[in-house]
Protein backbone atom coordinates (compact mmCIF):
# COMPACT_ATOMS: atom_id res chain seq x y z
CA UNK A 1 0.00 0.00 0.00
CA UNK A 2 1.12 3.54 -0.62
CA UNK A 3 -0.29 7.25 -0.94
CA UNK A 4 -1.93 7.61 2.32
CA UNK A 5 -2.66 4.81 3.28
CA UNK A 6 0.24 4.01 5.67
CA UNK A 7 -0.89 6.87 7.55
CA UNK A 8 -4.18 5.56 7.56
CA UNK A 9 -3.52 2.05 9.27
CA UNK A 10 -1.09 3.72 11.75
CA UNK A 11 -4.62 5.56 12.61
CA UNK A 12 -3.52 8.97 12.57
CA UNK A 13 -5.81 9.79 9.76
CA UNK A 14 -9.62 8.93 9.66
CA UNK A 15 -9.74 8.26 5.64
CA UNK A 16 -6.91 7.79 3.20
CA UNK A 17 -9.25 9.23 0.18
CA UNK A 18 -8.73 5.91 -1.90
CA UNK A 19 -6.49 3.10 -1.61
CA UNK A 20 -2.93 2.63 -3.66
CA UNK A 21 -1.23 -0.45 -4.33
CA UNK A 22 1.93 -0.92 -5.66
CA UNK A 23 1.68 -4.70 -7.09
CA UNK A 24 4.51 -6.56 -9.05
CA UNK A 25 4.36 -9.63 -10.66
CA UNK A 26 2.11 -12.25 -10.82
CA UNK A 27 -0.20 -9.87 -8.07
CA UNK A 28 0.42 -7.15 -11.00
CA UNK A 29 -0.46 -9.35 -14.34
CA UNK A 30 -3.57 -10.49 -12.03
CA UNK A 31 -4.78 -7.02 -11.69
CA UNK A 32 -3.81 -5.78 -15.33
CA UNK A 33 -6.72 -8.42 -16.10
CA UNK A 34 -9.37 -7.11 -14.08
CA UNK A 35 -9.40 -3.80 -15.79
CA UNK A 36 -8.19 -1.13 -18.45
CA UNK A 37 -4.48 -0.47 -18.05
CA UNK A 38 -3.67 2.94 -18.37
CA UNK A 39 -0.12 4.05 -18.61
CA UNK A 40 1.84 7.55 -17.76
CA UNK A 41 4.38 7.83 -20.72
CA UNK A 42 6.75 10.41 -19.25
CA UNK A 43 7.71 7.36 -16.25
CA UNK A 44 5.91 3.77 -18.45
CA UNK A 45 4.06 3.32 -14.88
CA UNK A 46 0.69 1.74 -14.95
CA UNK A 47 -2.30 1.90 -13.15
CA UNK A 48 -5.40 -0.12 -12.97
CA UNK A 49 -8.61 1.34 -10.80
CA UNK A 50 -10.65 -0.51 -9.71
CA UNK A 51 -14.44 -0.04 -7.46
CA UNK A 52 -14.82 3.15 -9.29
CA UNK A 53 -11.55 4.61 -8.90
CA UNK A 54 -11.37 3.83 -4.52
CA UNK A 55 -8.87 1.41 -5.63
CA UNK A 56 -5.88 2.19 -7.66
CA UNK A 57 -3.03 -0.62 -8.59
CA UNK A 58 0.36 1.03 -10.15
CA UNK A 59 3.13 -1.14 -11.60
CA UNK A 60 5.17 1.17 -10.03
CA UNK A 61 5.21 4.51 -7.89
CA UNK A 62 7.43 7.19 -8.61
CA UNK A 63 9.86 5.04 -10.66
CA UNK A 64 12.49 7.79 -10.79
CA UNK A 65 12.97 7.65 -7.34
CA UNK A 66 12.22 4.00 -6.40
CA UNK A 67 12.18 0.68 -7.62
CA UNK A 68 9.44 -1.27 -6.74
CA UNK A 69 10.70 -4.37 -5.64
CA UNK A 70 13.06 -2.39 -2.77
CA UNK A 71 9.50 -0.68 -1.97
CA UNK A 72 7.63 -3.89 -1.50
CA UNK A 73 10.10 -5.92 -0.30
CA UNK A 74 11.31 -2.78 2.46
CA UNK A 75 7.49 -2.19 3.44
CA UNK A 76 6.46 -1.85 7.07
CA UNK A 77 3.66 -4.58 7.90
CA UNK A 78 0.85 -3.60 9.83
CA UNK A 79 -2.20 -6.05 10.20
CA UNK A 80 -1.02 -8.24 7.64
CA UNK A 81 -0.78 -5.79 5.26
CA UNK A 82 2.22 -4.11 3.59
CA UNK A 83 2.62 -0.42 3.47
CA UNK A 84 5.38 1.87 1.91
CA UNK A 85 7.93 3.38 4.79
CA UNK A 86 7.33 6.47 6.08
CA UNK A 87 10.29 7.89 4.36
CA UNK A 88 8.33 7.26 1.05
CA UNK A 89 5.14 8.85 2.14
CA UNK A 90 6.44 11.65 3.13
CA UNK A 91 8.82 12.08 0.05
CA UNK A 92 6.15 11.43 -2.03
CA UNK A 93 3.73 14.11 -0.28
CA UNK A 94 6.57 16.88 -0.18
CA UNK A 95 6.64 15.76 -4.10
CA UNK A 96 2.92 15.97 -4.68
CA UNK A 97 2.36 19.13 -1.78
CA UNK A 98 -1.36 18.99 -2.72
CA UNK A 99 -3.10 20.40 0.64
CA UNK A 100 -3.96 17.37 2.00
CA UNK A 101 -0.63 16.41 1.56
CA UNK A 102 0.51 18.99 3.35
CA UNK A 103 -1.92 18.11 6.09
CA UNK A 104 -0.57 14.92 6.17
CA UNK A 105 3.08 15.98 6.42
CA UNK A 106 1.59 17.92 9.62
CA UNK A 107 0.49 15.17 10.96
CA UNK A 108 3.28 13.21 10.10
CA UNK A 109 5.43 15.21 11.99
CA UNK A 110 3.25 16.05 14.70
CA UNK A 111 3.20 11.79 15.45
CA UNK A 112 6.91 11.44 15.37
CA UNK A 113 8.54 14.21 17.09
CA UNK A 114 5.39 15.09 19.27
CA UNK A 115 6.32 18.33 18.47
CA UNK A 116 4.28 21.14 16.85
CA UNK A 117 4.91 21.01 12.76
CA UNK A 118 6.61 24.10 12.34
CA UNK A 119 9.45 22.56 14.14
CA UNK A 120 9.25 18.72 12.52
CA UNK A 121 9.50 18.03 8.83
CA UNK A 122 9.25 20.61 6.20
CA UNK A 123 6.22 21.25 4.93
CA UNK A 124 6.25 22.43 0.85
CA UNK A 125 4.19 25.45 0.12
CA UNK A 126 2.60 25.34 -3.19
CA UNK A 127 4.26 27.55 -6.00
CA UNK A 128 2.59 30.00 -8.30
CA UNK A 129 3.20 27.41 -10.97
CA UNK A 130 1.52 24.45 -8.94
CA UNK A 131 -1.36 26.36 -7.58
CA UNK A 132 -3.47 25.82 -10.63
CA UNK A 133 -2.92 22.43 -11.19
CA UNK A 134 -5.86 20.16 -10.50
CA UNK A 135 -5.68 17.59 -7.49
CA UNK A 136 -4.76 14.46 -9.01
CA UNK A 137 -1.29 13.57 -9.92
CA UNK A 138 -3.03 11.22 -12.99
CA UNK A 139 -4.74 14.11 -15.27
CA UNK A 140 -3.21 14.51 -18.76
CA UNK A 141 -1.09 12.96 -21.22
CA UNK A 142 -2.44 9.10 -20.62
CA UNK A 143 -2.68 6.19 -23.25
CA UNK A 144 -4.53 2.74 -23.41
CA UNK A 145 -1.93 0.75 -23.07
CA UNK A 146 -2.78 -0.74 -25.81
CA UNK A 147 -1.73 2.19 -27.48
CA UNK A 148 -4.82 3.92 -28.36
CA UNK A 149 -4.96 7.83 -27.36
CA UNK A 150 -7.33 8.97 -24.50
CA UNK A 151 -8.44 12.45 -24.19
CA UNK A 152 -9.52 14.75 -21.58
CA UNK A 153 -9.17 13.89 -17.94
CA UNK A 154 -8.42 10.81 -16.57
CA UNK A 155 -9.92 10.48 -12.55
Amino acid sequence: MAGSVPIFVRGWIDDPGDIDVVARGASWRKVASLGEVWVKPATGVRRVRLFGGDVEVFNGWFPFRWQVDRLIDEADTFHGVRCVRLDVVVTTKQMLARPRDREHLRIISERLSGLPASLGLPVPQRTQETQEAPDDRWTGDFVVDNGIAAGGEIR
